[in-house]
């Protein structure tokens, strides 16, 4: 029997995700992706295949972005989250405040290149929808690279400081 999967606006293939809670890993896990999220479960921290032990290597040092499942395609691949995201990034989709899946891998893989050519038209969709956000780990490096994530809607005009988690020299997020 395939899995179930939920489409973004009926276009892209959503893969099932289970939800966790940092240093969490959920039983039983039958879903293709795991998304830690912080304590209240609003901000989305790292996304992984389920199939991964932890949350190292390639895939969590990806950008991940999160979208609105109300957002059109086009629009979300036209946002300047998509233009700033280093392939390959992760998306995280969102109904509300539910997380329902991961867009990644080939299904956004056969639309990346193509995603500043296709045309949208916002033709006032209902309800409110929140615009993709970019989260991006410091590149600052110092012995070794800051571990600090940050949420951006577009890349930052003016230097931002960084939160600095490891205790470095005071730096400001390295884009």
């Amino acid at each position: 029997m395939a899995r179930p999967h939920v489409s973004l606006v009926g276009e892209m293939e959503i893969r099932p995700a289970a939800v966790a809670l940092p240093g969490q890993r959920p039983f039983e896990v039958r879903d293709d992706w795991i998304v830690t999220v912080d304590e209240g479960g609003t901000k989305v921290i790292a996304a992984v295949p389920a199939a991964m032990d932890c949350t190292g290597g390639p895939v969590a040092e990806r950008d991940i972005i999160v979208v609105d499942a109300a957002w059109p395609v086009a629009a979300a691949l036209n946002s300047q989250a998509f233009d700033e995201a280093r392939w390959p990034p992760t998306v995280v989709v969102r109904a509300g405040d539910k997380i329902v899946g991961v867009w990644a891998d080939e299904d956004l893989a056969d639309v990346w290149p193509h995603r500043q050519a296709r045309g949208s038209v916002d033709v006032g969709l209902p309800g409110d929808v929140r615009i993709p956000l970019l989260r991006r780990r410091c590149g600052f490096r110092d012995k070794a690279r800051c571990s600090a994530r940050r949420d951006f809607e577009a890349r930052p005009h003016a230097a931002v400081q960084c939160s600095n988690p490891d205790g470095f020299a005071d730096h400001h997020f390295v884009w």
